[in-house]
């Protein structure tokens, strides 16, 4: 049987990773199809500062970075379970959190 993987696993493999596919607890349709994983990328600088930028709601930012890091639209993200957007957050913050080992 495998094992589900914790927070704290996602954090880890995703602080070295590319990307990282999450499965969704909840599928939901994207562009007609239901989907039951999303992939997160890695983003760069940019992306952050043209949300930070944007005139847009704070909370709105956030939906904003998780659609540039899964390549899902806008609408896509809000419909979301929070179980699901909440633990692409978490996979987003093991990419910020990576360090260079020198």
């Amino acid at each position: 049987m495998e094992r589900q993987r914790t927070p704290a696993d996602t954090n880890k493999d995703s602080a070295t990773a590319h990307s990282v596919t999450h499965k969704l607890v909840i599928p939901i349709e994207i562009e007609g199809v239901m989907s039951d994983s999303v992939t997160v990328k890695r983003l760069k600088v940019r992306h952050r500062l043209e949300i930070q930028k944007s005139k847009i709601e704070e909370a709105d930012k956030e939906a904003r970075l998780i659609s540039a890091a899964t390549g899902l639209s806008p609408s896509d993200v809000s419909e979301l379970d929070m179980a699901d957007y909440l633990a692409i957050q978490e996979i987003i913050e093991g990419f910020f959190s990576a360090r260079a080992k020198t």
